[in-house]
């Protein structure tokens, strides 16, 4: 059964094809952030009656709070040692700079959030995979042959790779067929596996073996690298 859209997936819905595409991204992006931040604050989780979740947040944390801590100290840099005074009249502009410097130290806080309060989602059609706010693909079950546990730190472009900062991914998904993938923010592909950085891979791949449709052989395993 298909998701029941949200009020704000309908809104989004209907602002496409009346605003520009990247006004679309960017403003709902936003919205999206501050749900999650709502959610986390209410104590909800976007994984809905009968979905299974899969985190991938808790690896991320080290390389996040590196982001935050450089953010921070570049704003208190620019605005102690910035000669602020000698703008005279154009004062204003130490004050756009500091909130674009504290908004960016926000929306790291934000993005943390949706990590953690939008986990990789197994739905009764699909594998749901996210990243934060945004959806990196929806794979039917039809597709999926095998899963296993297995560590990989290069990227393979015949892959679709979620990895997590500075440690790689820990879990395969081999495909029964070559499927389109439109990443945000990369060109779209056609990969032929999927490799995720995960928190507990083994329970994610039993969770989604569970899932996977049986009916054509299993492909063969991957050789060692």
């Amino acid at each position: 059964m298909a998701r029941v859209p949200t009020r704000l997936d309908r809104w989004e819905a209907g602002a496409r094809g009346r605003v520009p595409g990247p006004v679309v991204f960017l403003l709902f992006g936003e919205l999206r952030l501050l749900e999650a931040l709502w959610q986390r604050a209410t104590g909800r989780w976007d994984v809905r009656s009968g979905e299974s979740a899969i985190g991938y947040a808790h690896g991320r944390l080290a390389a996040e709070l590196v982001f935050a801590s450089v953010a921070v100290i570049e704003l208190l840099a620019v605005d102690i040692f910035v000669p602020w005074d000698r703008l005279g009249g154009a004062s204003w502009i130490r004050f756009a700079v500091l909130i674009a410097s504290l908004y960016g130290v926000l929306w790291i806080a934000l993005w943390m959030t949706a990590e953690r309060t939008r986990p990789h989602l197994l739905t009764d059609d699909a594998l749901v995979l996210r990243w934060g706010h945004l959806v990196i693909a929806e794979v039917p079950w039809l597709l999926i042959d095998s899963v296993r546990v297995h560590a990989r730190y290069t990227d393979d472009k015949e892959r679709l790779t979620h990895d997590v900062p500075l440690q790689g991914t820990n879990l395969d998904i081999e495909l029964r067929e070559p499927f389109a993938a439109a990443m945000p923010f990369r060109r779209p592909r056609t990969v032929t596996g999927i490799s995720l950085g995960v928190d507990a891979p083994e329970a994610a791949r039993d969770l989604i073996e569970a899932r996977i449709v049986p009916g054509r052989p299993a492909a063969p395993p991957a050789p060692p690298e």
